[in-house]
């Protein structure tokens, strides 16, 4: 477990410095301007009677829709590292997900600088669950919601993204809630 968290942790700090030696008024095609966007969040997960909580990490993309920076398209894959709580799954396991997020978030309102917005995000997901020692696997889909604000501050190719209420549901019955913290920066 070690050599994968370390793994993921090299990887950020590569995708990171790659991106401060990209020009920041680059766009992807005509759609926009890009962020890249990381993440951490804690999980609380609800699936097939069995209770976990854990970190999980995401990494992505953000594109803003048009030239207005209030509709935004976020693609993302979700690396988590949970912990059975309930106790139900095969002695005493670790549950590590993988999920692949499309999600699109809407600035509700913006401060007059834009320096600080209220957003709303809906979206679909696929997860697939491992569960150590067990070979098992899980697979879900569904959709997501969440809420939270952005900052950013002027002349900052940074934007920090406090998403306090996430709420996932999904098929077969999972249900996830979860707040995440993001720094996004340009491109």
């Amino acid at each position: 477990m070690k050599t994968k968290l370390s793994l993921i942790i090299i990887l950020l700090i590569v995708f990171i410095n790659a991106g401060y030696s990209l020009n920041r008024n680059k766009t992807f095609n005509e759609l926009g301007t890009v962020k890249f966007k990381t993440g951490l969040s804690y999980d609380q997960v609800y699936e097939y009677e069995v209770s976990r909580n854990g970190i999980a990490i995401n990494t992505g993309i953000e594109i803003n829709i048009g030239k207005s920076d209030r509709f935004r398209f976020n693609p993302n894959i979700t690396i988590g590292f949970h912990n059975d709580v309930s106790k139900r799954i095969y002695f005493h396991s670790f549950v590590y997900p993988l999920i692949l997020e499309a999600n699109f978030f809407m600035d509700i309102a913006q401060s007059y600088d834009k320096t600080f917005a209220w957003t709303l995000g809906i979206g679909a997901y696929g997860n697939v669950t491992t569960i150590m020692r067990s070979n098992t696997y899980w697979l879900h889909y569904g959709g997501n919601i969440s809420t939270g604000f952005n900052i950013s501050p002027k002349h900052s190719r940074f934007t920090i993204e406090v998403l306090p209420l996430n709420l996932r549901l999904g098929f077969p019955y999972s249900f996830n809630f979860y707040p995440r913290l993001s720094l996004k920066y340009d491109l």
